[in-house]
């Protein structure tokens, strides 16, 4: 039978349909850029072939998306690990912030939301610039760009 197998790493998630065990290796071996046979260890991030060479992403860079109190701060921090970002208020220019996490270094930029009950159009352009502006803050660009939704929240045909 085929499968759907689900990679996630660092944030970015592939899918892939799969017809047997073996595949499932080349999957993530696909997913994290790694040619050649071996085992990849999802938890720790490290791949290592049969010749013992060991790969690894040594960054990630992360922007968080979503509408104004939607959780991008708190989002944030639970990423890092610890209380980086302001929670609570409105987030009025993008915020960059760093950390090791798990021997990493990850970058996480928090950005203004917009309005649930706005258009784009409607949507101030200072918003829009610092939503633009967040891509440079993580040189040269962001791996991941992580949509925050709050979960309590209601969708309908205009959202």
């Amino acid at each position: 039978g085929t499968d759907t197998y689900t990679i996630l790493w660092g944030g970015l998630r592939t899918s892939t349909h799969l017809d047997s065990s073996e595949q499932k290796g080349e999957a993530e071996r696909r997913a994290l850029g790694v040619e050649g046979s071996g085992v990849a260890d999802m938890e720790t991030g490290r791949v290592s072939s049969h010749h013992r060479e060991e790969h690894r992403l040594s960054e990630l860079r992360i922007v968080l998306l979503g509408w104004s109190r939607s959780g991008k701060s708190s989002a944030g921090n639970t990423i890092l690990g610890r209380e980086e970002f302001e929670s609570g208020i409105r987030t009025a220019q993008c915020v960059k912030r760093q950390g090791e996490v798990a021997g990493r270094q990850v970058t996480v930029v928090d950005t203004p939301g917009w309005w649930s009950t706005s258009s784009v159009e409607d949507t101030r352009e200072l918003d829009k610039q610092e939503l633009v502006r967040s891509v440079s803050l993580c040189p040269p660009g962001p791996y991941a760009l992580f949509l925050v939704i709050d979960v309590s929240s209601s969708f309908t045909e205009s959202h």
